[in-house]
């Protein structure tokens, strides 16, 4: 019970000061765009709005504050402590979960294109595609080393592994169902980060969304919990996780998106469409770990 109540004192201080962190990082990043004269980071700014900033600072104080929580918690040897194995061939499990989580995503955009849900684009985004492996790989990679190797090894510790996959799953869903939708700003002040915590909460007003998108969030937490459970390791959940994020970018960028309940809402991650996608990836998880030991 005292490692749950200094995770979730450390989920409260990572939403408190990336909230306080955002404005500072929103005119830093104007701040050097203004010295560079830099036409692609003048392009880079100009499109990007405050809630973004909003995001990476939350992303940047969880990072910081994950140094304090191992200390807290007692974890010196990371792998040992929290129940993670060294894998030899660490690439096989990490390019098989990307491709399958790719694939799962790229046949459900071809069927939504095919019955004319969703629509191409007359310019393909080549340049902002190019790189979306570089940020899905990026994120996977952090958001996977906390939940996946922190919180649910840390949860385990003390109870079992099917109670530490779903709270952990649940905590994942929660977490990434925070999505504020505020209006821009028109001048940034140091509380604008604070002023944007009430509008995160907007989705769970909706139950079409929280029965659409939170159920799948959790899903795919359970996805990747039970992935690193079965396999004592990162590799595989880092690999779906990457696989889902490029694969949700690269279709919206690349297609004009229209509401189609049940099987779509306004995300490629949102409905029925998708909740049975992500378990087709499960029943192939299951599958390939089925004699894993």
């Amino acid at each position: 019970m005292k490692a749950l109540g200094q995770i979730l004192l450390y989920l409260a201080a990572t939403v408190l000061i990336g909230a306080l962190l955002a404005p500072p990082l929103y005119w830093a990043v104007n701040g050097v765009a203004g010295h560079l004269h830099n036409a692609r980071l003048d392009a880079f700014v100009a499109k990007t709005d405050f809630q973004r900033y909003f995001h990476r600072s939350m992303t940047i104080a969880a990072i910081g504050l994950l140094w304090p929580l191992l200390r807290a918690l007692r974890i010196g040897d990371f792998g040992h402590s929290l129940g993670l194995r060294r894998v030899r061939h660490k690439w096989q499990p990490l390019g098989a979960g990307f491709l399958l989580a790719l694939g799962s995503l790229a046949l459900l955009g071809c069927l939504l294109i095919f019955t004319g849900a969703w629509r191409m684009r007359s310019h393909f985004p080549y340049e902002k595609v190019l790189w979306l492996p570089v940020t899905a790989f990026t994120v996977s990679v952090i958001e996977e080393f906390l939940f996946r190797g922190v919180l649910q090894g840390v949860v385990r510790r003390t109870t079992v592994d099917a109670f530490a996959i779903f709270s952990v799953a649940a905590l994942f869903a929660g977490v990434h169902f925070l999505n504020p939708r505020g209006a821009e700003p028109a001048e940034v002040h140091w509380w604008s980060g604070l002023a944007l915590l009430p509008d995160t909460l907007w989705q769970f007003r909706r139950p079409g969304l929280v029965l659409g998108g939170f159920t799948t969030l959790l899903v795919a937490g359970l996805i990747l919990g039970y992935a690193r459970h079965r396999t004592h390791s990162l590799w595989l959940p880092v690999g779906l996780h990457a696989g889902w994020i490029f694969g949700k970018m690269a279709l919206m960028d690349s297609t004009r998106q229209t509401e189609a309940w049940p099987w779509v809402g306004p995300d490629i991650m949102v409905g029925l469409g998708p909740l049975l996608a992500l378990l087709a990836v499960w029943g192939a998880v299951w599958w390939l770990l089925k004699d894993a030991r």
